[in-house]
């Protein structure tokens, strides 16, 4: 009788165990789009969404991620349903990475906000708590734009890329002034952001060095704004 007793509780005990509810702090950070980015009406881009489990249970294997994508504040895609294949302990991170989405918007724009959103994590049986749901949404600005790709603008007049191709330094000369907070910017083919620097007002003459040398080689644009205006030209960079 004590034997079966025993046994009983043992089963009760692994049965509990077995079906307790995990918890796991989920902390999610958006790698790219980075800041500053151009994503281009219906051109495929990646995304990398890093994930801290910051605990007490370990995120497993099989479990699944319910999330969301939102532009302007809005639906874009989802719910979606994303299984883990990999587990992440208590205290590990993982970058999850999304090749080939894309969007369509009907209007151009600067600093929209791009998110990706965690709602919740599930095992088979059950969903698992998450303590703290703050620090689930990983948003950044990004710049939309209509074209299909990137490519030179009229404007580019304003500058001169030299030399071309580049090993080690980019000069960007400017042949005319252009008044207002001027930045220039660097970004691949893909729409990411490489390089930004604030320049201020630019005065006819003027010289900007730009260090390509931890830059792969390959096609770039350079992108001057100013006061609402986009100046781009095509830049090369081998060695």
């Amino acid at each position: 009788m004590k034997k079966s007793l025993l046994l009983m509780v043992g089963v009760m005990l692994l049965v509990n165990i077995a079906f307790a509810q995990r918890s796991t702090d989920i902390k999610t950070e958006l790698m790219y789009p980075a800041a500053g980015s151009i994503l281009y009406k219906n051109v495929p881009f990646y995304i990398d969404l890093k994930i801290t489990n910051n605990g007490p249970d370990n995120i497993r294997r099989y479990d699944t991620m319910v999330y969301e994508y939102k532009l302007y504040g809005q639906n874009l895609l989802g719910p979606e349903y994303l299984r883990i294949w990999d587990s992440i302990a208590s205290g590990e991170e993982y970058i999850y990475t999304w090749n080939s989405f894309s969007m369509s918007f009907s209007t151009s724009g600067d600093n929209i906000p791009f998110c990706v959103i965690i709602h919740s994590l599930q095992n088979a049986t059950s969903p698992i708590a998450d303590p703290d749901g703050t620090n689930n949404t990983a948003c950044n600005n990004v710049n939309l734009r209509m074209g299909t790709s990137i490519e030179e603008n009229p404007g580019a007049t304003a500058f001169q890329l030299f030399p071309l191709p580049a090993s080690d330094y980019l000069n960007v000369f400017f042949s005319g002034n252009i008044s207002g907070n001027v930045e220039i910017s660097v970004y691949d083919l893909s729409g990411h952001l490489v390089y930004v620097s604030s320049l201020g007002t630019i005065r006819k003459g003027q010289n900007e060095l730009i260090d390509v040398n931890t830059l792969p080689e390959g096609v770039y644009f350079v992108e001057v704004k100013s006061e609402g205006n986009i100046y781009r030209k095509k830049a090369v960079i081998g060695r």
